[in-house]
């Protein structure tokens, strides 16, 4: 089975102006179209055709026109289409035609031999950008409140000075900018960008550890390669790997790698477990709110088995601003033939109704093609082209006005009698 998404909107006021193929009414909030789908990592929130019905954890054109396929956060088999990040290009310097530019500010494009930088700085070949040249290898090849990052990976001693001025949480990296001392290091967030965050042990990961206040330290999204790096066989075995160095086997986009799990410090967001119009509406007027980008509030899975759910921070509404309100999302249903994940105290892992849905499997007949329906059918609660066995009836419309037999994702829900607890808060949810 394939994942795939619909939009929803949380208020009346979320994803406004989406285009044709739903109301939102009397739906819970859900507005299942792909016109107006609003994504937490997504380049443009609430935009025609962000989501669409992709495959590949692969970068690069995969039945998304001139977009991206890429993983939909962290949730492993939920794929979107994105818009592309543009490489850099210095054209003509902003001055048009051939004309020479004159001192390019740091970090600003240019082109070598045309150009000229203010001074101190060179516009660097290879990479069209006014900077200082230094040696990752050598000390001191920097000013104060400098760093040298390496940009090469043939040549060791080629390197760029960054400014080490970045604050927790703000951008870093590809603008030219390193986190400032005690703010962390510049770490991937989302799906491209760069942000300085605080880090912590893979064995912290679940206490305090050597997080501040208020804060614990949770599993990021990425992995600490063995090195050199070692590929292995079977995801969580460690027979492979240095296992007294705290390696195991994970699977990675590229095939399985020993490596440990990082941490990272942050205020502990618990998932929310009821996604009625009046649960969604209950968990943000609680606070139950996460930020992984521009913030550090985390999303929080309240298990410690090796087959924990994964919970992913998702926009369903903005703010008066415009901001995206996000919630934490647990997906926990497991490939065809795998166990579920575990979803912790007071969660359970099973499909939500229809009009809940944030994601849907997509039933596959024989050959491995996804099962079709029509409007009509879905209109009149015909079933009959699905495997109702299965818990597949004809939903839609999805991206390109299609419909399809699908089922709501499995997702963590809460379990009856409550009681559903997270780290920073032992008291029921």
């Amino acid at each position: 089975m394939r994942k795939i998404a619909l939009g929803f909107a949380l208020f009346a006021a979320a994803c406004s102006g989406s285009g044709s193929g739903g109301d939102g009414g009397g739906n819970g909030g859900l507005t299942p179209t792909a016109n107006g789908a609003c994504v937490n990592d997504g380049d443009t929130a609430c935009a025609g055709n962000v989501l669409l019905t992709c495959s590949d954890k692969v970068w690069g054109p995969k039945d998304c026109g001139t977009n991206i396929c890429g993983a939909l956060g962290n949730l492993d088999g939920i794929f979107a289409c994105k818009e592309p990040k543009n490489p850099v290009d210095p054209g003509d310097g902003g001055g048009g035609g051939d004309g020479a530019q004159t001192n390019i500010a740091y970090f600003g494009q240019c082109r070598p031999g045309v150009d000229s930088c203010v001074a101190g700085l060179v516009c660097q070949p290879g990479l069209n950008l006014c900077a200082a040249a230094c040696n990752p290898q050598s000390t001191g090849s920097c000013g104060a409140a400098q760093s040298c990052q390496a940009v090469s990976q043939t040549d060791p001693t080629m390197g760029i000075c960054f400014m080490q001025d970045a604050q927790r949480d703000a951008a870093c990296g590809d603008n030219g900018h390193d986190c400032a001392p005690g703010q962390g290091t510049c770490s991937p967030v989302g799906e491209t960008a760069l942000a300085c965050k605080v880090s912590c042990t893979g064995a912290e990961i679940g206490t305090q550890g050597s997080c501040g206040a208020q804060e614990l330290c949770m599993a990021s999204s990425t992995v600490e390669p063995q090195q050199p790096q070692k590929a292995c066989t079977t995801p969580g075995a460690s027979t492979d790997c240095d296992a007294a160095a705290g390696f195991s086997c994970f699977q990675v986009q590229d095939g399985n790698l020993c490596a440990k799990r990082t941490g990272r410090c942050g205020i502990a967001v618990p998932m929310v477990g009821d996604f009625t119009q009046a649960g969604l509406q209950s968990a943000v007027q609680a606070g139950h709110t996460c930020d992984d980008e521009a913030g550090h509030r985390y999303c929080s899975v309240a298990s410690t088995s090796a087959n924990a759910a994964v919970a992913a921070c998702v926009a369903v509404t903005q703010d008066a601003a415009g901001k995206d309100i996000s919630i934490c999302v647990g997906s926990c249903g497991g490939a065809e033939g795998s166990p579920d994940g575990d979803c912790g105290t007071g969660y359970e892992c099973r499909r939500p109704g229809v009009n809940q849905a944030f994601y849907f499997d997509v039933q596959a007949n024989a050959a491995g093609t996804q099962v079709t329906c029509t409007k009509a059918q879905a209109d009149a609660g015909d079933n009959s082209a699905c495997n109702t066995a299965g818990g597949f009836s004809c939903v839609g419309p999805f991206s390109g006005a299609a419909y399809y037999c699908a089922a709501p994702a499995k997702v963590c829900l809460f379990a009856a009698g409550g009681g559903a607890t997270h780290p920073n808060n032992p008291n029921p949810i």
